[in-house]
């Protein structure tokens, strides 16, 4: 999932589930900004892991 820097972790954009395959492709959002990629456990939504991407103009 992607989500604007610093926000929740049940607050999100788009996502996209790890049986679509791999790799998986994401929608990165149109407003620049910093944003977190987080890949979440589906069950109890435990965070495994996230980077930080910077979507520019």
């Amino acid at each position: 999932m992607i989500v604007r820097h610093r926000h929740p972790i049940l607050r999100y954009r788009d996502y996209t589930c790890p049986r679509a395959g791999s790799p998986l492709a994401v929608r990165a959002p149109s407003v620049p900004d910093s944003y977190v990629v987080r890949y979440l456990l589906g069950r109890g939504n435990k965070l495994l892991d996230k980077t930080t991407i910077e979507i520019i103009p």
